[in-house]
């Protein structure tokens, strides 16, 4: 349970140094999905409910995707590595 309150206050701190950073003087909505912190907190919200459906998942069952998994990430290793 304290990973999801450390996991929260990571991502809110990381969204509080993109406003931070890119807020401008014509810019005063956060919702303005134009800017990178607009952007950001949308894909923020859009992953919110993966995230709590990835987490009532079974470990067992994670655990037999693994295969699937390492296969993926080898294919696109494979796929987007330089080539000479």
């Amino acid at each position: 349970m304290a990973f999801i309150f450390l996991y929260i206050i990571l991502v809110g701190f990381g969204w509080l140094n993109i406003f931070a950073t890119s807020k401008t003087e014509e810019n005063h909505e956060i919702l303005d999905f134009s800017t990178k912190y607009g952007k950001q907190i949308l894909w923020i919200s859009l992953s919110v409910p993966l995230i709590i459906s990835i987490l009532f998942f079974n470990s067992n069952f994670m655990k037999s995707l693994q295969v699937f998994y390492t296969l993926f990430l080898s294919f696109l290793y494979s796929y987007f590595s330089p080539r000479k």
